[in-house]
């Protein structure tokens, strides 16, 4: 078996508009292999979370895929994910393309 086999549902099309291009297109195999892997979701509730469930806006999944794909695309610093909340590529790695991704001291939180 390949390994993003089933991973992706349908063909891949690129269409660049200046306002949503990324450079990080790499993020979109890391997390179909997580995802495959169940890498984020087996790890996220070993991470102890004491944030006020009522006013959690990101998950502890969401953060630590968002944490570790920008590691894995060269961002080290937490004040990167700044200007990389609005990234397609990372948006689509972490899930979720509408919200946006957790702001620098949401991920400086756990």
């Amino acid at each position: 078996m390949a390994l993003f086999e089933g991973a992706f549902n349908k063909p891949v099309v690129g269409l660049l508009h200046e306002s949503e291009t990324s450079s990080d297109g790499g993020i979109a195999l890391l997390a179909a292999a997580a995802k495959l892997t169940g890498l984020f979701e087996a790890m996220a509730p070993l991470i102890a979370d004491h944030r006020a469930p009522s006013r959690v806006l990101h998950s502890m999944g969401r953060m630590l895929s968002t944490r570790v794909l920008g590691l894995a695309a060269g961002y080290f610093d937490c004040s990167n994910s700044k200007d990389l909340r609005r990234d397609p590529m990372l948006r689509l790695g972490a899930g979720n393309r509408a919200l946006g991704l957790p702001s620098p001291p949401t991920l400086s939180r756990f």
